[in-house]
């Protein structure tokens, strides 16, 4: 995220022809961290309006020389629609961003396309059509998978949507399986985050005895993610996991460590204790590598929070 000082100087470089166009472009900019900061925090109904606001400025800037540019705006209107339960409106803002997004057919634009299956995956389980969310959601999978890759964090999500709208019908084991490849996928990337070795240079559960924490990993891990979604989506997956198996199952004690990693990634580093501590002594006499694992991540909690 560029700051205000950073749009300044960029602004009072530009020759004065151009710089009235660009002060509605960098107000667009402002207007747009600060939805994008609302929605992340689920704060809908302060985003509302913004997000709005957002889509006018866009189209007096964008339209119709740049379609496309107008679509993201029309995503995070959409998603603070969603998130006040108004499918209505929700529905004819969709429909305006698919029809913003035909107009250019020079790119593919998979990554909106994913975000797209999303919001109309995320309209129709609003509207309990769980057989059509389940297509538009498989549609978020296939067009992040095109974009970043099948086990990216980003396309994790649209396989966690999955897991839900497949527990909607009654489909534990498809559900299930989503699930983890949810956890699978975070396991890896959070190993890589957390500790300093890659993930190429990594065997399941296996680390150097010499464990730091990777600060450049952990700046890029969550980019474009809001960590408060990935905990509700890892948190729900670990509550599925302990309803049907029982909370003392290896399967339980694999989604508290992804979760303990988590908040430590995250510094929550009360919460990262909390449960770190849970999947140890849920590994503990049962599983010795996953234990003495969970147990170099406990070390790098801060002293005063593991003495208090």
């Amino acid at each position: 995220m560029r700051s205000t000082t950073a749009i300044t100087n960029s602004l009072n470089a530009l020759p004065k022809e151009e710089l009235v166009p660009a002060v509605k472009a960098a107000l667009l900019r402002i207007v747009s961290q600060e939805v994008a900061y609302l929605l992340g925090n689920q704060l809908h109904e302060e985003a509302l309006p913004l997000a709005m606001d957002a889509v006018q400025q866009g189209q007096a800037l964008f339209y119709p020389s740049s379609t496309p540019q107008l679509v993201p705006l029309y995503l995070m209107a959409i998603q603070a629609n969603l998130g006040l339960g108004r499918a209505t409106q929700s529905e004819d803002l969709l429909g305006l961003a698919v029809w913003l997004l035909l107009q250019d057919t020079k790119s593919a634009h998979n990554g909106m396309r994913a975000e797209l299956g999303r919001l109309f995956g995320q309209l129709y389980m609003l509207q309990g059509n769980f057989q059509t969310a389940l297509k538009a959601f498989s549609e978020e999978v296939y067009y992040s998978a095109i974009e970043r890759g099948i086990f990216d964090t980003h396309t994790s999500l649209g396989f966690f949507h999955l897991c839900e709208v497949f527990k909607k019908l009654g489909k534990v084991e498809d559900s299930l399986a989503c699930g983890d490849i949810v956890i699978q996928t975070w396991l890896s990337v959070l190993q890589a985050s957390v500790f300093t070795q890659p993930v190429s240079q990594m065997n399941s559960f296996e680390l150097s005895d010499h464990t730091t924490l990777n600060v450049p990993m952990r700046s890029r891990l969550f980019e474009n993610l809001h960590p408060k979604e990935i905990v509700h989506m890892l948190q729900a997956i670990l509550t599925q996991r302990a309803e049907l198996f029982g909370g003392l199952h290896a399967c339980v004690a694999e989604a508290s460590f992804v979760l303990g990693l988590t908040y430590l990634h995250n510094n929550e580093h009360e919460m990262a204790l909390t449960t770190l501590e849970h999947a140890s002594a849920l590994y503990k006499d049962k599983d010795p590598k996953m234990f003495d694992l969970v147990e170099k991540a406990m070390q790098m909690v801060p002293e005063h929070i593991q003495v208090g």
